[in-house]
């Protein structure tokens, strides 16, 4: 019997110095989870919501800007030097507002890790301002030092994060070219050198696109001039070089003598920009923004609007009108003459030289209108110098009191099959095949058959 009692009493001993044990052992568990969470939240250096964000600051080495988010979009109202880079705010915003670091530093020496003059972000999301102050990257380039506050411990943050935090002026300008809403631009050119090689222009009476030069048109295709907005909003820099580059100065990147220029712009501003020479390597090609002085460049072959021929933009055709714009077409066949007169287009009532149409040859006269006013040319060239004698005229007069004379002059020597087309004395750049041209005759000849 004794030596049962002993052995309950070593076994209750046994169980309070387990207990015992067990909660010492949480004690210091718990006091070690609770540093280890105080750690982790310490690490956590902001939290909050970025679509709340309104406001961006930021002091570097060039100075103070301000980009603030108005009408959808970012805009930097501290100064009209440069277009803010856009989507540089938006990521600013969602790297801070969930930033952790990776380690907190015991030591305070902020020069030590260029925090004595560091770039400073802060971030305004409904009111309230965070702030951080970005250093030095380490040595190994694995993190950035940072500060959330002037008296706050020094911590590390991702390189990626902090290389997006650590902003200079030239990761604040935007890289497009032409900083406009695809749906609000309404003008677009390019020049070779000086020279238009088309310049156009949203004609809202006429809810459409017009070329103004090199001569004016309205047979614009609506879709190609689409891909050709497309080219440019999404053209970008590759580098930024100079600042406010002074014109005495253009030589030194070829803008004096350029290979190119393209515009675009709204109703409100209109961007230029000027295309000079190759660098060293000829990988790049310089451009100036004219109205800032900026200098940048260009990746060789990734300038889309460069590439953009007066062909892709306007319908292939000589020169067309609607018959109910037209109030007499005055043609002459190489000796043969037709005078078009339009009586009622809506009731199909016409007369050829003087005498009405009858209702069953009017599709024959629709054949003839449309064989010259549908006429196609095979190739744009306004370097070429027209000379010879007049083969072919058609002469319109519109109901608007417009007149407009085609003239087509065969080409001789190598080009026999072909004519160049003169608009209203001058060489539109038109190159007609000679079967075109034909098609005329054959055309009058039928309707002429059918009315005798």
């Amino acid at each position: 019997m004794k030596s049962i009692k002993k052995a309950i009493i070593v076994l209750v001993i046994l169980i309070a110095a387990s207990l015992g044990g067990y909660l010492i052992f949480s004690h210091f568990q718990n006091k070690s989870d609770s540093k280890k969470e105080t750690e982790k939240n310490e690490l956590n250096l902001f939290s909050f919501n970025a679509d709340d964000c309104t406001k961006v600051d930021i002091h570097n080495e060039s100075g103070d800007y301000t980009a603030e988010f108005k009408d959808s979009e970012w805009k930097l109202t501290s100064t009209d030097e440069f277009v803010v880079n856009d989507s540089l705010m938006n990521t600013i915003c969602s790297y801070m507002s969930n930033l952790t670091a990776k380690k907190k530093l015991e030591e305070t020496d902020k020069a030590k890790y260029g925090l004595d003059d560091p770039i400073k972000v802060s971030v305004t999301e409904n009111d309230k301002v965070h702030t951080i102050y970005v250093g030095d990257p380490t040595p190994t380039y694995e993190s950035y030092y940072v500060m959330t506050g002037d008296d706050s411990p020094i911590f590390l943050i991702d390189y990626t994060f902090g290389s997006i935090l650590c902003v200079n002026k030239d990761s604040l300008k935007s890289t497009r070219a032409f900083p406009y809403s695809y749906s609000l631009i309404t003008q677009i050119a390019v020049y070779d050198g000086n020279d238009p090689r088309f310049i156009l222009n949203f004609d809202k009476s006429k809810n459409g696109w017009i070329m103004d030069r090199p001569f004016y048109t309205d047979n614009i295709y609506s879709s190609d001039v689409n891909e050709v907005l497309d080219d440019f909003t999404n053209t970008n820099f590759y580098s930024f070089v100079e600042e406010n580059l002074s014109e005495a100065d253009y030589s030194k990147y070829g803008f004096d003598k350029p290979q190119y220029k393209m515009t675009a712009g709204t109703d409100e501003a209109s961007t230029t920009i000027i295309i000079g020479n190759y660098n060293d390597d000829e990988t790049q090609v310089y451009g100036l923004v004219e109205s800032s002085g900026q200098v940048v460049t260009f990746e060789v072959g990734n300038c889309p609007p460069l590439g953009c021929e007066i062909t892709d933009v306007i319908q292939p055709m000589v020169y067309c009108r609607d018959i109910s714009e037209v109030e007499s077409i005055d043609v002459d066949l190489n000796g043969t003459k037709a005078l078009i007169e339009v009586v009622n287009s809506d009731e199909n009532k016409y007369k050829l030289n003087g005498e009405n149409v009858p209702s069953e040859s009017v599709s024959l006269l629709g054949d003839f209108y449309t064989a010259f006013n549908t006429a196609e040319f095979e190739t744009y060239d306004k370097k070429q110098k027209p000379k010879g004698d007049v083969e072919v005229t058609i002469t319109y007069k519109l109901k608007d009191g417009t007149k407009t004379k085609l003239e087509y002059i065969p080409i001789k020597g190598g080009e026999e099959n072909t004519y160049w087309v003169m608009n209203n004395g001058e060489y539109s750049g038109f190159i007609v095949r000679k079967k075109v041209v034909a098609h005329f005759t054959t055309q009058y000849e039928a309707l002429e058959k059918a009315l005798k």
